[in-house]
């Protein structure tokens, strides 16, 4: 399911493809948000929303790939190329999907993302194909308990040791600038870490093309400014409840730095319009603008 967003003008805007994680449905904050600065931005539902599939593992990546292309046909988006944006799980997906679109995607913005491929993880499956031979070791026997909460922090590789650089993707094969964003207190897992081995190997490769911004005290999920910290969450895929971390007034700053530099970030590398307002007004003028479509 499409849901593009765009705030009423003159057009074409930048384009934006906006993921979110496991929790699955269609989520449009982010996109309306993006939509008031410029942009038209694309709340793109892939699993476990009305006839999508319910198994985030059979995602196909050829569906994001269609995605990009119906967002550079479309009347209201720049065609010189658009960004992308994920989080968590959708983190995965847009570092794989700039790999596979090569110039069509300017910018990605990875948040508490891997740039690694993970075991049930997002963005292995390619034209009915693994496209991995090998994914991230991983350490059950590390799970930790207390009072019914899960931390799978350790579950995943935390140490530079612990990690089998071979499951890494090729990231050499990108073409658009990279945006990290770290949660240094995100217990879902060593986000940072893996941030910091991917842009190490783009570095090993003549690239630099990224940057990392890591937020101390920050946890999983960093959202636009004023969002409620969500430390704790029900994750469907385990049918538990989860430690997101994060401590309220850290994971705040977090979010008002982040949001601001992922706004400059793309109007940097993939264009802004200057036939909007940046706030919603009255007499038509800004009003948002919804389109509904299907892949």
């Amino acid at each position: 399911m499409l849901c593009l967003i765009y705030v009423t003008g003159k057009g074409p805007f930048p384009g934006i493809i906006d993921l979110f994680g496991a929790a699955g449905g269609n989520i449009e904050f982010r996109s309306s948000l993006f939509a008031t600065h410029g942009f038209a931005s694309l709340a793109l539902a892939y699993f476990a929303y009305e006839d999508l599939i319910t198994d985030i593992k059979q995602v196909d990546m050829v569906y994001f790939e269609e995605a990009v292309d119906w967002m550079l046909n479309n009347q209201f988006v720049m065609d010189s190329g658009i960004g992308v944006i994920g989080v968590s799980a959708g983190a995965q997906i847009v570092v794989k999907l700039s790999i596979i679109c090569g110039p069509k995607i300017k910018a990605c913005v990875c948040i508490n993302g891997s740039p690694f491929y993970t075991e049930g993880g997002t963005g292995n499956l390619y034209k009915g194909k693994q496209s991995a031979n090998y994914i991230m070791n991983v350490f059950p026997d590390r799970v930790a308990t207390k009072d019914d909460i899960i931390d799978i922090s350790r579950f995943w590789p935390c140490k530079r040791e612990d990690i089998d650089h071979s499951t890494i993707m090729n990231l050499e094969d990108a073409t658009c600038q990279f945006l990290f964003i770290n949660g240094l207190d995100d217990k879902s897992w060593s986000s940072d870490l893996f941030s910091k081995l991917g842009c190490e190997y783009l570095k090993e490769h003549g690239k630099d093309n990224w940057k990392i911004l890591s937020y101390p005290g920050a946890g999983h999920l960093i959202e636009p400014p004023y969002a409620p910290l969500c430390s704790l969450c029900y994750h469907k895929l385990v049918s538990v409840v989860v430690n997101y971390g994060g401590y309220p007034d850290e994971h705040s700053v977090a979010q008002e730095d982040s949001w601001e530099k992922t706004l400059a970030f793309f109007k940097e590398h993939v264009g802004k319009s200057d036939h909007v307002r940046s706030v919603p007004s009255f007499g038509g003028r800004g009003a948002i603008m919804v389109q509904l479509s299907k892949l």
